[in-house]
């Protein structure tokens, strides 16, 4: 398993183009459970750090529910990662290949959510650019959030 110096990483639960998704948590705190997004380009330049730092703290002020606000991001022995609160749901496009018809009650509410959270994020001058079903996460009763 990948070493982050401070976190124990339990599983990988995911990868994208940009990075590989951990759940882990931080050795102070074995009970608050996290993801970790490890970047795959670790020579970022200072310039590219600052950058992260800013999206991460943009979208911590936003601070909407339906946002999986990031901790922080850290570079460490030549890691690069986003701390995030771990969210317990299941991506959009799981489940719908899970009940392959959705019913239009669950189908309105997420897209209402999305429309909204969408809305509030780019006004605040965030562009996610990669909104799709699998970077949809949905909770136990059909709430949607971003990642």
């Amino acid at each position: 398993m990948l070493p982050i110096p401070n976190y124990e990483i339990i599983e990988k639960i995911g990868e994208g183009p940009q990075a590989a998704i951990y759940k882990a948590y931080h050795k102070r705190d074995p009970d608050r459970l996290l993801v970790l997004k490890v970047l795959k380009e670790t020579s970022l330049s200072d310039n590219q750090k600052s950058l992260f730092r800013q999206k991460i703290e943009h979208l911590r002020v936003l601070d909407d529910p339906q946002v999986i606000t990031p901790i922080s991001f850290d570079a460490k022995d030549g890691i690069c990662f986003i701390v995030q609160d771990y969210f317990d749901g299941v991506t959009l496009d799981g489940l719908m290949q899970a009940r392959h018809v959705m019913p239009l009650e669950d189908f309105f509410t997420i897209a209402c959510n999305l429309a909204r959270t969408l809305d509030k994020v780019h006004e605040a001058g965030i562009i996610h650019g990669g909104i799709k079903p699998h970077n949809i996460l949905a909770g136990r009763c059909v709430e949607s959030r971003s990642t």
